[in-house]
């Protein structure tokens, strides 16, 4: 397992650099990526992280409750970290620190997470692994996306949108690397790929829909999230 997960690990270190460099050229053209890796999450808790957490051993009406209760939980974790966000600025030791790095806060947790699931995802089995991978590295692409672009809207620097960068790349790693020190049963699969399934079903509506109201085209945003269910749907079949 160890020489899987190092160079997928390292994968996941490099694409949000990649996200991040095109961020910072191609700005306005980032909502097309959030469109089709919102669509990945939500089909990889569809068809992948809630199927598989049935299959190992608990019912679906566990399952679908441990769904909402990721999704609920993680939907405050969100709000309450984005809630620092609206304040204008906030004093730490005697500094004025920008709402920017409150913004971007987030966007670590949400690695650190993505990290976790690609970990648990090859202890269930390769494929499960594969397909995490792939839609963790397209979630991590648009992240330094949106990572460079909370940092500068929010009056950030470019040298302070590419710390936060590193910080959101090593948190995937982090998070991977957790899950190779840390023993997890059979039985604490299941649960916990439930919970996973509401963790990526609320980063993938949370991303789409308000790109869907933005003043991009609305069709073509909506389009690209379906292509991304889709495409997790079919690779998905051998396991559903």
């Amino acid at each position: 397992m160890l020489i899987t997960i190092l160079p997928v690990a390292a994968a996941c270190f490099a694409i949000a650099f990649v996200g991040g460099a095109v961020g910072l050229s191609f700005r306005d053209h980032k909502h097309l990526v959030i469109g089709v890796s919102s669509g990945v999450a939500v089909g990889l808790a569809f068809f992948v992280l809630l199927p598989k957490a049935t299959d190992l051993g608990i019912s679906i009406q566990t399952a679908t409750t441990l769904t909402a209760i990721g999704f609920f939980l993680y939907l405050v974790l969100d709000r309450v970290v984005m809630a620092s966000q609206e304040k204008e600025d906030l004093i730490h030791s005697g500094e004025f620190v920008s709402r920017s790095v409150f913004g971007a806060l987030v966007f670590p947790v949400r690695a650190f997470i993505s990290g976790v699931a690609v970990g648990v995802g090859f202890q269930v089995s390769l494929l499960v692994g594969a397909l995490l991978t792939v839609a963790v590295l397209m979630h991590n692409f648009s992240g330094g996306m949106q990572v460079v672009n909370t940092v500068l809207t929010n009056g950030g620097t470019q040298s302070r949108a590419i710390r936060w960068l590193f910080v959101y790349a090593f948190a995937s790693v982090f998070g991977v690397a957790i899950t190779l020190v840390t023993e997890t049963t059979s039985a604490m699969l299941s649960p916990v790929l439930a919970v996973l399934s509401g963790v990526f079903l609320y980063l993938g509506t949370n991303d789409v829909i308000p790109e869907t109201y933005h003043r991009h085209p609305r069709i073509a945003v909506t389009m690209m999230a379906i292509l991304g269910v889709l495409s997790i749907y079919v690779f998905a079949l051998p396991i559903i």
